[in-house]
């Protein structure tokens, strides 16, 4: 038997009704596949006090290091900054990558980060990563944002903070690799804890005289306690230590008015200049000016997660010169960024309009770290970079940016010492 089918020609509507279903199913895979995860579980006082807060329509800038942008969890949305703030357009989280030198870089590059954006609440998160450049930043936020709240959050790393006492030295830090969880007892508080303190009184002191607020994240007599609150490496926050920081800094807000008009005015006069301009190619990998050779442009990964970073790099004894434009109407002190670790770059001479500077990168860390440093002034229009190594090393010498900072004229340095460098791990 041979049986026949009829197919009809669809009609004009039939077609349109495929195409609206076709457009449909394709947008409802791409939102499944592009959407944030599911924000993570909170407590009861956590949710009472996100609504109290959301109902105010605080917009967030959020300063800080791998912890704020979320490092190690399932999202970056998952991060403190967004549980305070949802929804996430509210907040602006600024933090800066791992390998960033702390509260140096937004001191220097304030305007280019926040643009002619307008905040209600500031966090600064900069004990991990380095505080070096803090009073500065703090009085370009207190001259740009006299009535927002501004919150310091101070954290510590388990990594630094803990030492394995059945070490035959009795105060070396644990092999995070190797953790032996069947006895944890022998992990007690070290010296690392003593100098996370330290920095804690000396941050407070500064930080006081613009009317900051300081939050402590908190600690435990035993080890054991706190252990659920940091990731397996023990440096960046857990999920759930996130979410303890959001109840805190939530918990303070609520007791603030929600009305700037009855907040304090905490202004600082404009004694530097408000203007700044950077230029970074260390995410993008575009450098906007010219180079050349022996000079560079490489990627690298300064954190060891596989994400790629970018450096104008230097090798060899040949110098090399940058031409880089300055677009402010005045001459302007010139801050290079650059990567710094305890051994592993060169010593370099830079040359700008004339006058010479000896860069060092060697700091007390193994990880790789970004750092800046003044390195002369530069006039308007462009200017002549010369960069010479001037030792022998490992890696060649890397550059990641540039800072004009009007905000620093009149200043030879930074007004307070540079007392913390980051951790020593």
């Amino acid at each position: 038997r041979i049986i026949i089918s009829m197919i009809e020609t669809p009609t004009t509507m039939q077609r349109n009704l495929f195409l609206i279903l076709g457009i449909a199913t394709v947008l409802t895979i791409y939102n499944l596949v592009t959407r944030s995860p599911s924000p993570p579980p909170a407590s009861e006082q956590l949710r009472q006090l996100q609504d109290i807060i959301r109902r105010r329509h605080y917009t967030i800038l959020s300063l800080g290091g791998p912890t704020t942008l979320g490092a190690n969890l399932k999202h970056k949305t998952h991060s403190y900054p967004y549980i305070l703030g949802s929804p996430s357009k509210k907040v602006s989280n600024a933090a800066l990558d791992v390998a960033t030198g702390g509260s140096n870089y937004p001191s220097l590059c304030l305007e280019c980060m926040v643009e002619n954006k307008e905040f209600d609440v500031i966090l600064l998160e900069f004990s991990l990563t380095g505080t070096e450049g803090i009073e500065l930043l703090l009085k370009r936020l207190r001259y740009r944002f006299p009535r927002a709240i501004i919150i310091y959050i101070h954290l510590y790393s388990l990594q630094t903070d803990v030492a394995d006492m059945e070490d035959v030295h009795g105060w070396s830090a644990p092999n995070h690799d190797h953790i032996d969880m069947e006895h944890l007892d022998s992990y007690k508080w070290g010296y690392g804890e003593s100098m996370s303190n330290a920095v804690y009184h000396e941050i407070k002191r500064i930080v006081d005289n613009y009317g900051v607020i300081m939050y402590g994240f908190p600690r435990s007599t035993n080890v054991k306690d706190v252990l659920e609150l940091f990731s397996p490496d023990w440096r960046y926050l857990s999920q759930i230590g996130h979410n303890i920081v959001a109840e805190g800094v939530l918990s303070i807000l609520k007791d603030i008015p929600a009305d700037p008009e009855k907040r304090p005015i905490h202004k600082h006069d404009e004694p530097f200049g408000s203007r700044d301009e950077c230029v970074s190619w260390f995410v993008s990998g575009k450098v906007p000016f010219k180079y050349q050779k022996p000079i560079k442009l490489s990627s690298f990964s300064a954190s060891g997660s596989g994400n790629k970073e970018y450096a104008l790099e230097i090798a060899g004894t040949k110098p090399g010169t940058m031409s880089i434009v300055n677009s402010l109407p005045m001459p302007a002190p010139l801050y290079m960024f650059y990567m710094a670790q305890s051994e592993a770059y060169p010593i370099v001479e830079v040359v700008a309009q004339e006058k010479v500077k000896i860069v060092d990168p060697m700091i007390n860390a193994d990880r790789h770290v970004m750092k800046s440093e003044q390195v002369g002034w530069v006039t308007p229009g462009v200017n002549e970079i010369t960069i010479k190594p001037l030792t022998e090393s490992v890696l060649p010498f890397r550059v990641t940016g540039f800072a004009f900072c009007e905000a620093c004229i009149h200043l030879e340095q930074h007004d307070e010492e540079e007392f913390w460098q980051g951790d020593l791990n």
